[in-house]
């Protein structure tokens, strides 16, 4: 697949990114990195808060979004300043969670399935290239994505956010319910809010091709 020239009858390239004036986009990766943005495709992006923008990015890559070691002498400090700033990361784990199934206008759901999408159209057409010419060396790396790309989105993504947001809410809630603190009574309720809606967390994947 790495060799191989698939832009031959491939799906056109958003943005408009043509492979006669950049030949590295006759082969499939590059097909596929111009499909997630560049200078040349940007019909996708969204403009993002900072937080939750960083939340995003932190989460998709499987991270925490604030250090256990940071977060805990947060929490320890007894201080209310030190707290909010971890409620703040936690509603914005959550925000962005929720940013990628919002419909209103931007609808940031139909842009993000509009990449996943595009993405795996231009790995289908290879596969299918790739296939009629390997008969005894196919790949199904086309169908892969997709099932891949849905179950990221549906399952993985918001298993790694509730086990993170938890894991917080937990830290800082046991460092924050026996405090004589004038705010303790506001973050613990707090808390308790932000721990009822990591329960209602989901993607919508519908538009998802298959």
């Amino acid at each position: 697949l790495t060799t191989t020239r698939f832009s031959w009858g491939a799906p056109a390239l958003p943005g408009g990114a043509d492979p006669n004036v950049d030949p590295g986009l006759q082969y499939v990766f590059a097909r596929v990195m111009e499909c997630l943005g560049s200078m040349t495709n940007d019909r996708y992006f969204v403009a993002l808060v900072e937080d939750i923008h960083q939340a995003k990015t932190l989460l998709m890559q499987g991270l925490n979004v604030i250090d256990p070691k940071k977060l805990q002498k947060k929490a320890d400090s007894g201080i209310a300043a030190e707290a909010n700033e971890i409620l703040v990361k936690i509603r914005s784990a959550i925000a962005a969670i929720r940013y990628l199934s919002h419909t209103a206008n931007p609808d940031v759901n139909d842009r993000l399935a509009g990449v996943i999408n595009n993405v795996g159209a231009q790995w289908r057409h290879a596969q299918d290239i790739w296939n009629a010419l390997h008969p005894n060396d196919t790949t199904t790396i086309g169908d892969f994505w997709f099932e891949w790309v849905k179950d990221f989105f549906d399952n993985w993504l918001i298993k790694h956010t509730r086990k993170w947001a938890q894991g917080a809410i937990d830290t800082l809630n046991e460092a924050w319910e026996s405090s004589s603190d004038p705010a303790a009574q506001g973050i613990i309720d707090a808390l308790t809010n932000l721990n009822k809606e990591l329960k209602t967390l989901k993607i919508d994947t519908t538009k998802f091709k298959k």
